[in-house]
């Protein structure tokens, strides 16, 4: 029944067990596909950076002789299997990705897990490093409320020094102004002159702490 993966095991054992056990079931299913699955003509339109509209984290598209995968920070690539037009199945998961509006500015992908909501993420526009000064992100920043600094200096390629309150790691710039370290996030941001005056910070349940530049 699931050897095609339109029917995820996990929910399907979830509501077989409450079945058995005479237990109300008091969750609703997600879904686990699209409504339509929208046509694909070229796997290379498909490539590029996309960025979540719930929780703004990045992942990335990739091509590798043909084969399409996506790739995540502090994760392991996962391969791409289509399964129909711009449907693919995550390799070795139950989790589906979706293409949509395909070639416009508002090229999407959502994908689907069996056990939590649809996440969509927006593909962002080609941005390059090439004119892209990195040491312009050496600066320090404080939060008052949380009594914390936060001091960012460029070591090499997309490696950052990120140090908090005397402590040092490392952060790597995913995309412009954007930063990964760990679970955190790193976000710079820049008033109407494209001079940053902050940072804002996300690290799971804590959202867009605002750090001021000094």
């Amino acid at each position: 029944m699931t050897n095609n993966r339109r029917v995820p095991t996990y929910y399907l054992s979830q509501q077989l067990a409450d079945y058995v056990m005479g237990l109300p079931s008091d969750s609703t299913p997600y879904p686990v596909s699209p409504e339509k699955i929208e046509p694909l003509e070229n796997t290379k339109d498909l490539v590029g950076i996309y960025q979540s509209e719930s929780d703004g984290t990045i992942l990335k598209i990739v091509e590798t002789d043909g084969i399409l995968f996506r790739e995540r920070y502090g994760e392991d690539p996962v391969k791409l299997i289509n399964e129909e037009g711009a449907l693919f199945q995550y390799e070795r998961q139950w989790n589906k990705i979706h293409f949509q509006g395909i070639g416009t500015p508002g090229q999407n992908c959502t994908v689907y897990n069996a056990v939590k909501s649809p996440n969509t993420y927006l593909k962002l526009s080609e941005q390059s490093y090439k004119d892209y000064e990195k040491g312009e992100l050496n600066a320090d920043f404080y939060n008052d409320e949380t009594d914390t600094r936060i001091s960012l200096r460029h070591l090499e390629g997309n490696t950052y020094s990120c140090i908090k309150n005397g402590k040092q790691q490392e952060a790597e710039l995913i995309i412009k102004d954007h930063l990964r370290m760990n679970t955190i996030i790193l976000e710079i941001m820049r008033d109407e002159k494209n001079k940053i005056v902050g940072l804002q910070v996300t690290n799971r349940r804590i959202k867009n702490v605002f750090f001021q530049r000094t």
